[in-house]
This record gives C-alpha cells, sequence and structure tokens, in this order.
C-alpha cells in the first residue's frame, strides 16, 4: 500500500473486535487513518463510500452477508472482513463465498488482524493460515468476487446467460429453447463473447466462466 494511502476501518459494533485490539489499531498500524464504530450495515456502506478506501469488520452472523458485501464492494475500494468464533473449517470456507473478503477469528491476536486489514485494503484474501489450503477453492470460485465481477462488466445480461448455457455444456438449439431466442441470434451472442473475452473458441469461454467463479460453485 502506498505511503499516504489511507484506510478507514469501520466496525459493525464492539462484538466483532474487542476494545484492546481496537486500541492496538490505532496505535499501531499507522496507514489506518480511522477506527470508527458504526451502528448498523447502513451506516457501515454510507460511511466506506465516503471514506473511499476502507475496510468492513462485521460478525460473521450478519443474516444479510451477501448483499453487504456486494453492495460495499461497489461504493468503496476494500471488502468485508468478517469475525467469527466458530473454527470449523467449513464455517470459515462457507463466509468466502458468501462474499467477504477475509475471516478472522475473535481469538486471533491484533497483529493478524492488522495483516487481514492491510489485505483487504488493498484487493487481497484473507484467511488465518491454517484454513490456507480449504480456502484457495472456493475463492477462485467466488461468485462475487473480482473474476466473475469482470465478466460481468463485459458482457451483457443475455451474454451472461448464454455464457452459463454455454459453459453447461448446452449446444446453440439447446440455449436458444432455454432463453425462448432464435439460435441465430444464439450464435451471434456466442460471437460476441468470444470478442469480449478474447478467447478463441467456446471451450476457453466456458474455462473463463468456470475459473471466474459463476458456474462450478
Amino acid at each position: 500500500m502506498a505511503a499516504g494511502d489511507g484506510v478507514t476501518v469501520l466496525v459493525t459494533g464492539s462484538f466483532s473486535v474487542s476494545a484492546d485490539n481496537i486500541r492496538w489499531l490505532r496505535a499501531n498500524a499507522p496507514e489506518i487513518t480511522s477506527v470508527e464504530l458504526v451502528l448498523d450495515t447502513g451506516q457501515l456502506c454510507t460511511r466506506a463510500s465516503a471514506a473511499g478506501r476502507a475496510v468492513g469488520i462485521v460478525d460473521a452472523s450478519t443474516p444479510e452477508l451477501p448483499a453487504l458485501a456486494e453492495r460495499f464492494g461497489s461504493v468503496a475500494a476494500g471488502g468485508i472482513l468478517a469475525v467469527t468464533a466458530n473454527p470449523a473449517e467449513e464455517h470459515v470456507v462457507g463466509l468466502f463465498a458468501r462474499g467477504v473478503m477475509g475471516v478472522t477469528l475473535t481469538s486471533s491476536p491484533a497483529e493478524e488482524l492488522v495483516t487481514a486489514i492491510r489485505g483487504v485494503a488493498s484487493g487481497h484474501w484473507f484467511a488465518p493460515p491454517r484454513y490456507l489450503a480449504a480456502v484457495a477453492e472456493t475463492v477462485v470460485r467466488n461468485p462475487r468476487g473480482p473474476r466473475a465481477q469482470k465478466l460481468r462488466e463485459l458482457l451483457t445480461d443475455r451474454e451472461l446467460d448464454v455464457l452459463l448455457l454455454l459453459a453447461a455444456g448446452s449446444a446453440n438449439q439447446e440455449i436458444a429453447d432455454k432463453l425462448g431466442i432464435s439460435v441465430t441470434t444464439v450464435r451471434s451472442h456466442v460471437l460476441s463473447i468470444l470478442r469480449k473475452l478474447n478467447v478463441p473458441n467456446r471451450t476457453v469461454a466456458a474455462i473463463c466462466a468456470y475459473r471466474s467463479g459463476l458456474v462450478g460453485v
């Protein structure tokens, strides 16, 4: 992170991060320009939008976590860091599938929390070391991750529909029948997809879809 590129840390309640850790952050992480406690997820996104570069720290049990992660990512550079007391591997991995950029445990030391904040603020994933192997595949296949977002930006909604069916192995006629459009229109969409993704054929386009995380999760 470049010097002077400050980060605002927004915490949705003292339940997520201990008071000692918050004090440690303020005293030992100079790139963190502000640590604020906010009332709810609505205020979290409002403050993130104003801050520009922010990390939102939330309780992992937040019901609307996927929607929150998507909204937060659309208004600020950075992402959501979920804090959980549950050390079960499947629980931690599942949080990444819900769109968060990082996960720490309530028992994690303050130093690890700083590392997580730095990573998420820079657009990188973070998980405690013991979960890295399990999390890796989920991160690659994250339907809310940056690879999937890139495809959504490149392609129209209809082209995404075609790509997902193409990646599932559907032929042009099957795609036409499922979407209620003509085969000629399907061919036009496929050609447009290949051009936009800069790939030579349907197979490579399907690989892009799987690698992005839009399919195969």
